[in-house]
């Protein structure tokens, strides 16, 4: 629909729009622009959780100046995430996508470098009030000055939780190398572990930070826990099944077991039924993920393959 209405082109191009497009003022056009934005944004968020092709596309939309937004006050914030969105649809579009899979592991890891570089370039952008952090050490929580506006604080949790959520969706694919990682040459087994590390340190600090985000949303913390925690979850649970012995492991076990008292501090008496019955799966969902970690440990000292392996060859 927003296309429908020009927004998925700029302001400055419009003149050039199929005649289909409704003739509207320049108030009217800056408005619909702004929706395509928000539009964009989400849709890439959407692509990159459920695997689905993005439906706002670069190769149809111009998203390649989104610095038109910079003169408008209420929006200067905004660019910051649209040229994170548009990172999100590259790593879409080489890592995720059918073509992707054919890659070689040389590729595929290139690609991986490239993304990061461009995901830290962007990091670097951020200015130092705001810039997201590259991980949140153990005990320890990120600051969010309690004399900035609420909608500061706010903007400083929203980039720091999409900069470690775009830093899992790139550096987990590296899991697609080799028969899990066995059968690469020492250089890209290297770059493969080296991009693995990344992406379990960000798993463990959106964990590490549930506490930052529950203390200043209190309720409305449970979809930000919801949202994140299984995402977060996953390349912990992946590594354990691969490596299920040893301190890490068994570090990371703790770290997914805290998903009962992260619950347990979300305020629920003004939560609906519906949405505590939804968290309280989010927890469910969790604890069978351990479940299982714990099961290919047994297996592992008993000698045996675990059957979660054959499963992630596949």
């Amino acid at each position: 629909m927003v296309c429908d209405l020009g927004g998925h082109a700029p302001l400055k191009s419009l003149n050039i729009l199929p005649q289909h497009i409704p003739a509207f003022d320049e108030t009217t056009r800056s408005h619909i622009r702004k929706l395509f934005w928000l539009c964009y944004c989400f849709d890439k968020d959407a692509s990159l959780r459920t695997g689905r092709p993005p439906l706002l596309s670069y190769e149809y939309c111009d998203v390649g100046d989104p610095s038109e937004l910079r003169d408008q006050k209420s929006w200067y914030k905004q660019p910051r995430n649209i040229y994170l969105a548009v990172i999100k649809e590259r790593a879409n579009r080489l890592l995720c996508s059918p073509r992707a899979f054919q890659q070689t592991e040389g590729e595929l890891l290139a690609h991986v470098r490239q993304l990061d570089d461009e995901l830290e370039e962007w990091r670097l952008s951020i200015e130092p009030p705001y810039r997201p952090r590259l991980s949140i050490p153990p005990d320890s929580s990120l600051s969010v000055p309690s004399a900035m506006r609420a909608e500061d604080r706010t903007h400083i949790i929203n980039l720091q939780l999409d900069y470690l959520f775009t830093m899992i969706h790139i550096h987990t694919m590296v899991r697609k190398c080799g028969d899990l990682e066995q059968n690469l040459p020492d250089d890209l087994h290297s770059a493969v572990e080296s991009s693995a590390d990344l992406s379990l340190e960000a798993g463990r600090s959106i964990f590490r930070f549930f506490d930052t985000i529950i203390g200043f949303w209190q309720q409305e913390s449970m979809w930000i826990v919801s949202h994140y925690a299984p995402m977060a979850a996953m390349p912990l649970f992946v590594n354990m099944l691969i490596h299920p012995l040893g301190p890490p492991a068994d570090n990371d076990l703790q770290i997914l077991g805290s998903i009962g008292e992260i619950s347990r501090k979300i305020p629920t008496d003004k939560l609906s039924a519906e949405e505590i019955q939804h968290i309280q799966e989010i927890g469910d969902f969790i604890m069978e993920l351990i479940r299982l970690c714990h099961g290919a440990a047994w297996k592992v000292k008993k000698g045996e393959r675990p059957h979660d392996l054959d499963l992630l060859d596949s």
